[in-house]
């Protein structure tokens, strides 16, 4: 609840002990959503205003596709063959309240997870009866799990550890490092959060 507050001083604190200046700083990648409203918006403000006064490139990276990376560290740390790994699917849960959760699934293809579906909003239920009725192993991971896990219970899933369950800035780097190299930078100007939903209010002024 205090990262808005903390964000530019922790930042201070790691350039001051890389011994780097802001302008030094020539590119910025962002976990751009979906995921919390208020958590976005703190960090694409922050990512807006390196920007403006730095001149640093932005590139977006979608949170699932960070979340995503985590599996390929559990196929490692687990010893996974290749075969058993491209027999399982991966679902990423991200809860977006409600009794909803973002969601997206993935396969492991040439050791990589590439998208089978774009990102949606799902409820629990919709997402078992899209996508574990194959037969197949579904791994899920994601912070949507923390408090829902028994709403996934199902005889293909198997949900990963919980310390795979959370993005992290290397991943975010791997990522978007991949992106700016292919020189798939965002445009300032349209630089916004990937939110899948709209706030909730906006949602209550259009009852209205």
């Amino acid at each position: 609840l205090r990262h808005s507050a903390e964000l530019f001083s922790t930042t201070g604190q790691i350039l001051s002990e890389l011994k780097i200046q802001p302008p030094d700083i020539k590119e910025i990648y962002i976990s751009s959503g979906p995921g919390s409203l208020t958590g976005l918006r703190i960090a694409f403000a922050a990512a807006k205003g390196w920007h403006l006064a730095n001149g640093a490139k932005l590139v977006a990276v979608n949170t699932m596709d960070v979340l995503a990376q985590n599996a390929l560290q559990y196929i490692k740390d687990k010893n996974i063959n290749s075969e058993q790994a491209c027999n399982a699917g991966l679902g990423i849960i991200i809860d977006a309240k409600r009794g909803q959760f973002f969601t997206a699934v993935f396969k492991y293809i040439n050791g990589q997870w590439r998208r089978v579906s774009e990102d949606r909003m799902l409820t629990a239920a919709e997402f078992l009866s899209s996508y574990c009725d194959s037969g197949n192993p579904m791994w899920l991971l994601g912070e949507g799990l923390l408090y829902y896990q028994k709403l996934f219970r199902h005889s293909c899933v198997i949900i990963l550890p919980q310390k795979y369950w959370h993005a992290r800035a290397s991943a975010v780097f791997a990522v978007g490092r991949k992106l700016a190299k292919a020189g798939q930078y965002s445009d300032p100007a349209g630089f916004v959060p990937h939110y899948l939903r709209r706030p909730q209010a906006e949602e209550n002024i259009n009852r209205v």
